[in-house]
């Protein structure tokens, strides 16, 4: 098993590793370990964009007492049967009565599976 240095807890072959890399790879590392645990100390505080977010809305809301709507006032007046309905009711008929008159029009087909046995099997 490998030795440790005992102040830092840092095995023996990972730190002459360390003292073998350029000075700029070092600088490098180190610059990149201490931007992860920046981020991750945002993360943890709410100080990142989502967290901000998440404390604090501005956007539209959905009850009732928000001043802004999601959707705008595009629908401040509902109609029971709005017309766009029947016309996509129309649309999809036609395209089911196509659908089943090519469906109809096929015709099936006899098949044959032969087995890895041999046995031929008739669907």
């Amino acid at each position: 098993m490998a030795s440790e240095d005992k102040t830092t807890g840092i095995p023996d072959d990972v730190a002459s590793m360390w003292k073998t890399l350029d000075p700029a790879i070092r600088a490098a590392l180190i610059a990149s370990e201490s931007k992860e645990a920046e981020d991750d100390k945002k993360e943890a505080s709410g100080g990142g964009a989502e967290g901000r977010r998440a404390k604090a809305s501005d956007g539209p809301r959905m009850d009732d007492t928000a001043s802004k709507f999601i959707g705008g006032d595009s629908f401040t007046n509902r109609t029971s049967n709005p017309q766009w309905i029947k016309v996509r009711s129309d649309v999809y008929d036609a395209v089911k009565d196509r659908r089943q008159q090519e469906l109809d029009a096929k015709v099936p087909v006899d098949i044959e599976v032969t087995m890895p046995d041999g046995k031929t099997l008739s669907a």
